[in-house]
């Protein structure tokens, strides 16, 4: 009797009163679809419009080349890489052989390989060698500078499904604004649509000029522009291939040759 008279009389705390750690169970870790659903999420913070805009862009180019619609989703989930999508569109269009253009596309397709290189190490093991294929797939500029960011950041676990919303949303943002490109280029008036047509190569190659760290680059551009038009009657299908050749090497030869008549000032 003492002992449930004791009991009775101790002092008992308000519900304010409490521990928290009590009164709030411990926060439990995010489940695969909550990853899944965040990286998601995460293409909604802007960096990814200017690259949907872009397939915007080329569905109208697409349609401009004579690919269907459903031929214009096949090369832009498949192809993926803009500028490689570009030379496939332009070979389409010029009625080029199968072989130049494979090529030419393969070759425009060689920055991702860095990119590939530097991404699949942040992902487990497993993961690699499980998953290596999709992800490099999914991988072109906005998602790898993603991964770059926020990946190493995340518990090794969380990164696959961060990674696989991430791309799968912005893909589907960009396959939709390419349908939407391709599907309206009929009803635009054709000032519009000669417009969506130039801007998308123009802005790759300001965007490759801007990226350039030295005069190599620019001095390339130059060359194959001036060079395209007197190689188009003799190269025919393989007009891009051998511009690409000669703008690189005539600027690479100069830039050399340049710096060794005019060697750099030492301070």
């Amino acid at each position: 009797m003492d002992w449930f008279r004791r009991r009775a009389d101790a002092p008992r705390l308000a519900a304010d009163e409490l521990p928290t750690e009590i009164v709030r169970p411990p926060p439990r870790p995010p489940t695969l679809p909550e990853w899944v659903l965040a990286g998601a999420r995460a293409t909604l913070d802007g960096s990814t419009l200017v690259p949907v805009l872009n397939f915007l862009a080329f569905g109208t180019l697409a349609r401009e080349a004579g690919l269907s619609f459903g031929e214009m989703l096949i090369v832009g989930a498949g192809v993926w890489w803009m500028s490689a999508q570009v030379v496939l569109a332009h070979g389409i269009a010029q009625g080029a052989m199968l072989a130049p253009t494979a090529l030419s596309v393969l070759l425009a397709s060689i920055p991702l390989l860095p990119m590939v290189v530097s991404v699949l190490p942040l992902f487990g093991a497993r993961d690699r060698r499980r998953f290596a294929l999709p992800i490099a797939q999914a991988i072109s500029t906005v998602p790898w500078s993603m991964a770059q960011q926020r990946l190493p950041l995340l518990p090794e676990a969380a990164r696959l499904p961060f990674f696989s919303g991430y791309a799968m949303a912005f893909m589907t943002f960009s396959l939709a604004a390419g349908a939407i490109g391709h599907q309206a280029a009929a009803a635009l008036p054709p000032l519009v649509t000669a417009l969506l047509v130039f801007i998308l190569p123009m802005h790759l190659l300001f965007n490759a000029a801007g990226s350039a760290r030295s005069a190599t680059p620019w001095l390339a551009i130059a060359i194959g522009a001036v060079a395209a038009p007197l190689l188009e009657p003799v190269l025919k299908d393989f007009t891009l291939i051998g511009v690409g050749l000669v703008g690189g090497t005539l600027a690479f030869a100069t830039v050399r040759l340049w710096r060794r008549i005019l060697p750099p000032e030492v301070p």
